[in-house]
């Protein structure tokens, strides 16, 4: 759907260049390089997004937004103004913030980078807005005062924030004081789908245990407030540094293929899950030795006797199939990850089986207290005449934001190094 911007900036090459590539879009363009006549052309039409240099020759941006604040609002600044300019210095860059709006820099001596970079935000259809944050189930009052900071940071940005229903009840009974003093709303399973942004302050557990039921749903920012930290790859102390670029929608995302598990009882599926690490067939009383049969693709593998059987996702795979003796696979080879644990067998050695493939698992006897246990956090029981079934995942990837100042190979040496150390 076409949207309507003003563009108010004194550089007529890069004034005449944005109108034209942002036209080029399918949008609707109306251009001025006069302070003075923006705040006529802002009170009389109804903008989509306003990008506005903070140095024109009659007067500056922040007059035309304190004009705009005293007559539309400051919601309406917040919302709809983007500054750019190429001397943002902290000063700058604090007043822009006490306005809400967003800002962008120009790069010295580089018009192609400055309209690129500009253009390439404007017609982004990423803008973020409603976020919402996803809690450890319980806390201590360090973890609720950067919770408190951060719900002041962004609310002062004029962002939305919203926290998961289901730790409403905790709240209330734990901090009720902090509850009623904070501006926050909550929002059930399906509203997350509707959320712009989700942040999960915790570990890695606190992203899986949401993660399993959002699917193609919207970014994930993932933010280690735990202790050993793969899949949430930013720092507590990288937190707002990371949120300025992320609400201008700099970041970009990794798609992150779920496994999925059926259970089959008389052919029928009786419980149907997404995992994202791995899951674990064991006993959950005495440890007795029990046997499996697993099969591939409709073809007999092994009949493992033991303590049980893990598979794993690659992500998984530095998880409890490490502990078992299992591989680290780098999380872009599609594969899955079969780590029997305490195999009777010498022979029964860990195994990599494509990810498009199809596992079968069934006992081999009627066995009592055999469990099913998903990603750690969720336990299913498992009978004898039941099939447990395994494939890669029916429903859209999840989408988790990069950080550009890691990769794989220095967390992976970071993480176990500095744990195995302390």
């Amino acid at each position: 759907m076409p949207k309507k911007f003003l563009i108010i900036e004194d550089e007529v090459l890069i004034l005449q260049s944005l109108k034209h590539m942002i036209e080029a879009k399918g949008h609707h363009v109306m251009a001025t390089s006069s302070g003075q006549e923006s705040i006529k052309l802002i009170q009389e039409n109804d903008f989509d997004k306003i990008v506005c240099d903070l140095m024109l020759q009659d007067i500056s941006g922040f007059d035309i937004m304190e004009e705009t604040k005293s007559k539309l609002g400051a919601q309406t600044v917040a919302e709809k103004f983007i500054i750019i300019s190429a001397y943002l210095s902290p000063q700058v860059i604090q007043r822009a913030e006490n306005y809400g709006c967003l800002f962008i820099s120009k790069p010295f001596g580089d018009i192609n980078a400055t309209i690129n970079k500009i253009t390439e935000y404007v017609i982004s259809n990423k803008t973020i807005q409603n976020i919402a944050l996803v809690l450890k189930p319980q806390f201590n009052s360090q973890y609720l005062n950067m919770l408190n900071h951060l719900c002041n940071w962004l609310n002062r940005r004029h962002l939305k924030v919203q926290l998961d229903l289901k730790c409403k009840e905790y709240l209330q009974k734990n901090w009720s004081s902090w509850l009623k003093q904070a501006d926050i709303h909550f929002i059930d399973h399906k509203q997350f789908f509707e959320m712009d942004l989700i942040i999960t302050l915790g570990g890695d557990g606190t992203l899986i245990g949401k993660a399993r039921d959002l699917q193609g749903g919207p970014p994930i920012l993932g933010v280690n407030w735990g202790r050993l930290g793969f899949i949430t790859e930013f720092s507590a102390e990288e937190l707002y540094q990371v949120l300025e670029k992320v609400i201008r929608s700099e970041f970009t995302t990794t798609d992150v293929e779920m496994l999925e598990m059926r259970i089959i009882t008389k052919n029928k599926i009786i419980q149907q899950r997404s995992f994202m690490n791995d899951i674990v067939i064991s006993k959950n009383n005495i440890a007795r030795m029990f046997s499996l049969t697993v099969e591939c693709d409709q073809e007999m593998l092994a009949q493992i006797a033991g303590d049980g059987l893990i598979i794993s996702s690659p992500i998984g795979s530095t998880a409890y199939s490490l502990a078992a003796g299992g591989p680290i696979v780098h999380p872009s080879i599609q594969a899955m990850i079969l780590t029997p644990i305490c195999p009777h067998s010498l022979l029964h050695r860990p195994i990599l089986v494509n990810s498009s493939s199809e596992i079968c698992i069934s006992l081999d006897r009627n066995e009592s207290s055999v469990a099913i246990t998903l990603d750690g956090q969720e336990t299913y029981d498992f009978q004898y005449g039941s099939q447990l079934k395994i494939m890669k995942g029916s429903q859209p990837p999840l989408q988790l934001i990069k950080n550009p100042s890691k990769n794989y190979f220095h967390t992976l040496k970071s993480k176990f190094l500095n744990h195995r150390s302390h």
